[in-house]
């Protein structure tokens, strides 16, 4: 019982840390790697950011399935076979702040959604 109720408790966690990921497609975040790993998807990144104070983002090779872990983040370049994300740190772990970072990629588009979860659901799905 013990065990179980654990394994619903990390589970759970690890649910609701990787619904506040910020996923950046075809994005490579340069600079400040401190850590890599191999991982099967993106989340795993993203989990293990969470967990470590010193992360600020992370960037997934989807060719290598390896995960690269920043400290801090020098510059990024636009890359097809990359993701990246960057740590959430405001309003409560449910968004992103940085200071004189600029992610380079494609030109921004405008969407309308109907509600904040529809906006988390096409930022990260």
């Amino acid at each position: 019982m013990i065990v179980l109720l654990l394994l619903v408790t990390i589970l759970t966690r690890s649910w609701a840390i990787s619904s506040t990921c910020f996923y950046l497609p075809n994005i490579n975040l340069k600079g400040g790697t401190y850590d890599e790993f191999d991982a099967s998807d993106i989340t795993q990144c993203c989990i293990q950011c969470a967990s470590q104070p010193c992360c600020a983002g992370y960037t997934y090779s989807k060719a290598l399935k390896r995960c690269y872990m920043k400290s801090s983040i020098n510059y990024s370049e636009q890359e097809d076979m990359m993701i990246s994300g960057i740590r959430a740190n405001a309003n409560g772990g449910v968004g992103a702040k940085m200071k004189n970072v600029k992610i380079e990629g494609s030109g921004g588009s405008r969407i309308t959604l109907e509600n904040s979860d529809e906006c988390q659901q096409y930022c990260t799905g």
